[in-house]
């Protein structure tokens, strides 16, 4: 009686998948890669990726394979889709790179998995969301019962998440205070509040400004940014007309000169996040020469942040 050789059943078994992490794509004109190493320690990026939390290095289980035998990995450059349908802009994974492999005794063993993240420098901008898909991996040994190289493949799911966008919130409004105001036909009075919360007030004839009550600058807040990113500030520059409401014969003000703190760009926190302090110009309308009625003059204006 003779003993048939018996071949490995080899089996791949996924503990923890790649990951490239949270990453805000701020412009897609290039191509931006993020290399995230097979150990997880080392993560490079080029380009206008900003990154917003860490990836983590997938993990691989081998059992089943021969005892003792260096095991070879490559694998399938891929798209990775929102969502997993292909439907918006995709992102590419390659340049996969594994740890070194070679089986024990009883001829299993784990390695990890690391790769790139980049994105197709197409000029399409990407949506915010999950971005998934399979990669064909092959892992190639020698097989002693069979007398060859084999080669077994194994479809593994990775992926990152794109989250361009963050949060930009009002604490606090931008305050004039309460004012005694009066205009004149061929002057202007002004109220230049900063956002410190310093003021100057300048009268010319009979306009005139009387600050009754302690103004105070917006306060703005980001959240869910890039840390320690620095994000551009761009203030509305046109002139904006506080009314007060159910009162259209009532003269208005005009706010313009808006100012920010900081000023045109700000670094956000390890948190991600950044306050602003918003300040400006109050002016009396150039009218016929009259008090302004008593009430609440509102207007609104914008504030744009971005990377």
């Amino acid at each position: 009686m003779f003993a048939q050789p018996v071949c490995a059943q080899p089996q791949v078994d996924v503990l923890a998948a790649l990951n490239f992490g949270v990453v805000a794509v701020i412009g897609n004109a290039g191509a931006s890669t993020l290399d995230l190493s097979a150990t997880g320690r080392e993560q490079v990026v080029v380009g206008q990726f900003a990154v917003l939390e860490k990836g983590r290095s997938g993990l691989l289980r081998l059992s089943g394979f021969p005892a003792r035998s260096a095991i070879e990995v490559d694998a399938d450059d891929a798209s990775l889709t929102a969502g997993g349908f292909g439907v918006a802009e995709p992102i590419l994974a390659s340049g996969f790179e594994v740890s070194d492999v070679r089986t024990n005794d009883q001829g299993g063993a784990e390695f990890q998995l690391g790769g790139r993240f980049s994105t197709t420098g197409s000029g399409v901008a990407y949506e915010d969301a999950l971005y998934e898909g399979t990669v064909q991996i092959r892992l190639h040994f020698w097989e002693p019962s069979a007398g060859d190289f084999v080669t077994v493949s194994k479809l593994v799911t990775m992926g990152g998440e794109v989250r361009s966008s963050f949060g930009l919130d009002q604490i606090t409004p931008l305050q004039f205070g309460t004012l005694f105001a009066k205009t004149d036909p061929d002057h202007q009075a002004s109220l230049r509040l900063l956002p410190d919360g310093r003021i100057t007030i300048i009268n010319n004839g009979d306009a005139k400004l009387v600050s009754l009550g302690v103004p105070a600058p917006a306060r703005l807040l980001v959240t869910g940014a890039a840390p320690n990113r620095l994000l551009s500030i761009a203030v509305d520059a046109s002139e904006i007309k506080l009314k007060l409401p159910g009162n259209p014969t009532a003269p208005y003000f005009t706010l313009t000169a808006l100012e920010t703190s900081p000023d045109s760009a700000g670094h956000t926190d390890r948190s991600g996040q950044l306050e602003i302090a918003v300040g400006g110009t109050l002016s009396t309308q150039k009218t016929q020469k009259q008090v302004y009625p008593a009430g609440a003059y509102e207007a609104t204006y914008s504030l744009t942040v971005s990377y």
